[in-house]
């Protein structure tokens, strides 16, 4: 009898020895916080292994973190993901829809929302410099082509059916310009101006004639000399060669004979003016027809939604390069409180500490169990 209460006793103690180890390990991954000192000297195992190894800990589970669980391709899955992606646009209409349909107006709005008091001039200067940044490009694109290439066949094809009635017309504005009185004074002092340039004999011709006489005789040939046929076919066919030569020049010497630099602010600034800025920022949102507050839930936000998702899939490397995310991580396992830590780590992990636990008064009895057998044996 007094042989089983040995046993028993060994057993009892040796399973208190096992569970009482490990709940004192478990408890000096934590404990004490601080350091046990006797007068100058440390005392061993204090403070407790994470109070002592807490920097080592914040830089490991900072690049835990970065490596391995906060990574770009992990972001970058989740951020290309069509239900996130509809989630969010669903949740941005929501939003929108609310102001859409509040007498807000937009001019509010941007001063309370977004911190743009002067959101009429914002507009303006933000739409010009738009314009002239587009006109430039467009002039930067069409500089090394020519005229041909930039207008439409539809437009060459009209002005070369218009030259032989320009033509026409010239001869036309001719003739009665010579018929008329102004015409006749000036091929006058032409008539003067040319005899004046060609001696004494010419001018006493002049004054033999007379330049009335001239004048008089000269008008009608004239006259007669632009009616005929081949002065309209002459004129034609000059107006045909410049038409065809003109075309075959590059836009960029247009440009330039025309100045377009200065002409690009100017023709910004007339375009912006015609906008109806002021009446836009000044009208109640859930005034806008519905229409346009369909486009702008339906067709405007999704797209820009999906804008950003790119912009932000194709930066997010960069983004999280310079969050630092390690460093965050760091900072505030270093700050965090050794007492909050520890609940956290308890709380979460009790089951099983408290299995460890029981494990060892399992494994301490089931050793003293062999000694007790091995001392009945000797």
């Amino acid at each position: 009898m007094d042989t089983w209460i040995k046993i028993v006793f060994l057993v009892v103690m040796g399973a208190l020895i096992g569970g009482l180890t490990n709940l004192i390990a478990i408890r000096m991954l934590f404990r004490p916080y601080k350091p046990w000192k006797i007068g100058k000297y440390q005392v061993p195992f204090t403070p407790g292994l994470i109070p002592k190894r807490r920097h080592e800990l914040a830089i490991k589970m900072g690049e835990t973190v970065k490596n391995h669980l906060l990574t770009a391709e992990g972001i970058q899955s989740k951020v290309t993901d069509p239900a996130f992606i509809d989630e969010i646009t669903s949740l941005v209409k929501t939003e929108a829809r609310g102001v859409l349909e509040s007498d807000i107006t937009l001019q509010r709005f941007l001063a309370e929302q977004l911190n743009v008091s002067n959101a009429e001039a914002v507009i303006s200067e933000k739409a010009k410099s738009f314009v002239q940044d587009k006109l430039n490009a467009i002039l930067d694109e069409v500089k090394e082509q020519t005229i041909s290439e930039l207008l439409p066949s539809s437009m060459t094809a009209a002005v070369d059916g218009k030259i032989g009635g320009a033509a026409q017309f010239i001869v036309d504005k001719g003739i009665a310009f010579l018929q008329s009185k102004d015409g006749k004074e000036t091929l006058s002092k032409g008539i003067d101006a040319f005899l004046a340039e060609r001696g004494m004999l010419l001018n006493m011709l002049s004054m033999f004639f007379g330049n009335v006489k001239m004048v008089d005789k000269l008008q009608p040939e004239m006259i007669k000399l632009l009616k005929q046929p081949q002065t309209k076919e002459t004129i034609e066919k000059l107006i045909r060669q410049e038409w065809e030569a003109a075309q075959q020049q590059k836009a960029g010497k247009l440009q330039d004979i025309m100045n377009a630099e200065t002409w690009i602010e100017p023709g910004a600034s007339q375009i912006v003016s015609q906008l109806p800025i002021t009446n836009l920022l000044h009208q109640p949102l859930d005034g806008i027809p519905d229409q346009y507050k369909e486009a702008i839930l339906e067709r405007f936000i999704p797209r820009i939604v999906d804008l950003f998702m790119k912009s932000l899939n194709d930066r997010l490397a960069m983004i999280l390069d310079k969050l630092q995310i390690a460093k965050i991580v760091e900072e505030q396992v270093e700050t965090f409180s050794l007492e909050r830590l520890e609940q956290i780590i308890i709380d979460v992990a009790k089951k099983e500490l408290t299995m460890i636990t029981w494990l060892g008064a399992l494994l301490g009895g089931i050793i003293a169990v062999f000694q007790a057998l091995i001392l009945m044996f000797l």
